[in-house]
């Protein structure tokens, strides 16, 4: 991952820790594609997702061991998710990943990052840039990223 222009006509390049990849925003606001990612990035997130939750799916939590495509995640979906994702402060798991899916897939439409994003995609986004995930029942887990911004990018 890498860092884009985040204002003042600063850029940085070069690796960033977890913890700079999932809270790079001001008191301002967060930045429009603050980090970007790419398919390796993806890849990477879906192996350490799996691996801490052996459940998780493309549908999200609950592997069905009989369909043989259950761990067939979209890589564009997981990228786009995880840019999305980014640019949000935690805070504690609240917010649904089922309306959180919708939004990313709405936000990346409006950024050039035309892909669906998946209730797995985005729970593997979640899980692999440290944001608190809670599962309680069903396919769906609740993230915990601040809704103050959540609804500032989707006002756009």
């Amino acid at each position: 991952m890498t860092k884009r222009k985040t204002g003042a006509g600063s850029s940085r390049t070069g690796q960033q820790s977890k913890e700079q990849a999932a809270a790079p925003y001001s008191e301002t606001g967060p930045p429009r594609l603050a980090v970007e990612f790419d398919p390796k990035d993806a890849i990477t997130a879906i192996e350490r997702a799996t691996a801490a939750h052996p459940i998780l799916s493309r549908d999200g939590m609950g592997l069905n061991l009989f369909d043989p495509y259950a761990r067939h995640f979209s890589i564009c979906g997981v990228v786009t998710a995880l840019t999305y994702l980014s640019q949000f402060p935690k805070q504690a798991p609240q917010y649904s990943s089922d309306w959180l899916k919708d939004k990313a897939t709405e936000w990346g439409t409006e950024n050039a990052l035309d892909c669906a994003v998946g209730n797995g995609d985005l729970i593997v986004a979640a899980v692999f840039l440290g944001l608190p995930v809670k599962h309680d029942d069903g396919p769906n887990v609740r993230i915990g990223i601040n809704l103050r911004w959540v609804r500032a990018t989707a006002l756009h």
